[in-house]
């Protein structure tokens, strides 16, 4: 039997075990969404030479409105106000189908009380749920929030940066990369704790990951406190990310972010504000990103109307020019039932000085705007070129279950 039909098989035989235990639940979840895409960049010169450069590519791709993926989680009552549970989630491909099932998005096993939660395993960092909290596109399809862009981009470039094949204290983490890479969006090797609920609003998690060597490669500490109650969503969220300590320089990813969202009725207006370093001993300043996203989510009858503006800043620390990227999205949600919806997204980027970092600023309408990953239409960095533009199309269809 191939291994992802085992796979499978095994998780219907888990929920269906369920069915032994009074005190026991399972439940099998997913989200399967694909859509017809289009993504376009464009270059030009900064030499004065007057050259341009535009790529293009149409493409079926996975999660322009949800992640698609699939999912087992188990909860046990252990009796006065006691209960354990794991989570197990992996992401589909759906578009071709194809790759080994693992469960990258989630992996964690847990106890809670009336003291809170405490989580182990593989999960998401508190210094991320900001940007997919306050985001009216869920950090997904072409309108993605710009500022979760940029800070994947930085964790990626770095985490290649510092990389050497071969040489243990400096690979990457578990020896290749994703779209979390060195702990932006998902942490291995996680401990974290999560307030209880019932504190007048209040909710928050602290989370620590051990390094994955002697470099101390991966460890990454955060947290976040916010506050909801009614209309009103606040929260706050820190995280510092260890790229590793070799050859006597020690180099550190720290996110700050403050993101909230007030809903009036006819709409909910999101904002959040993000700072971004990367902190270096062997110089003497650090390269730091500002960043600002202001969203609407519009009710039509049962569809949504969508609209988000953000703006990215480079401060270059070793003062050899900076670079700023805008990106306005517009997208709608055409719920036919509550699982289902037709959906569609355009969304226009456009990169000052963008010579000045390409790697980082030189964003594509994707969620991973590097072809390492995701493989892509790609902005011209040859001598005296530059990433300018982008523009990106999402017209598909979205079931849960």
């Amino acid at each position: 039997m191939p291994r992802i039909s085992r796979y499978i098989w095994s998780l219907f035989a888990l929920s269906a075990s369920s069915l032994a235990s009074a005190q026991s639940s399972v439940t099998l979840f997913g989200v399967m969404d694909a859509g017809v895409s289009r993504y376009m960049v464009r270059s030009n010169s900064w030499d004065g030479s007057g050259r341009t450069a535009s790529q293009g590519i149409w493409a079926l791709s996975p999660s322009g409105n949800l992640a698609s993926r699939l999912g087992v989680r188990a909860v046990e009552d252990l009796g006065a106000g006691m209960s354990a549970s794991m989570w197990l989630e992996a992401p589909v491909t759906n578009d071709t189908g194809g790759g080994a099932l693992n469960f990258g998005r989630r992996s964690t096993v847990s106890l809670a009380g009336n003291w809170g939660e405490l989580r182990l395993g593989r999960d998401h960092t508190p210094s991320f749920l900001n940007d997919w909290a306050f985001d009216p596109y869920s950090v997904n399809g072409v309108g993605v929030n710009l500022l979760a862009v940029v800070s994947s981009n930085l964790a990626i470039n770095r985490a290649l940066s510092t990389q050497t094949s071969g040489t243990m204290p400096e690979r990457l983490l578990g020896n290749g990369l994703s779209a979390g890479t060195d702990n932006y969006l998902r942490a291995n090797n996680s401990i974290g704790y999560h307030l209880p609920t019932g504190l007048g609003g209040i909710y928050g998690q602290l989370m620590y990951a051990f390094p994955e060597n002697d470099a101390r490669r991966g460890r990454y500490a955060g947290g976040r406190i916010g506050w909801a109650s009614g209309p009103t969503d606040i929260a706050l969220g820190y995280g510092e990310s260890m790229l590793g300590t070799f050859n006597g320089r020690k180099e550190t990813i720290k996110s700050l972010n403050l993101g909230g969202s007030y809903n009036f009725g006819p709409v909910r207006v999101l904002g959040e504000w993000s700072q971004v370093r990367n902190a270096r001993s062997d110089v003497r300043a650090t390269d730091r990103y500002d960043g600002l996203l202001a969203g609407v989510q519009i009710p039509v009858g049962l569809h949504q109307l969508r609209a988000s503006v953000a703006r990215v800043q480079f401060k270059n620390g070793q003062g050899a020019g900076d670079a700023s990227v805008n990106k306005l999205a517009l997208g709608y949600v055409h719920n036919l039932s509550k699982s289902t919806a037709l959906y569609t997204t355009v969304s226009r980027i456009s990169v000052s000085n963008g010579h000045n970092n390409p790697a980082v600023m030189g964003v594509t309408p994707l969620a991973v705007s590097s072809p390492v990953i995701m493989p892509q239409p790609a902005y011209s960095n040859s001598p005296g070129m530059q990433p300018r533009s982008a523009l990106g199309f999402d017209a598909g269809l979205r079931m849960m279950f």
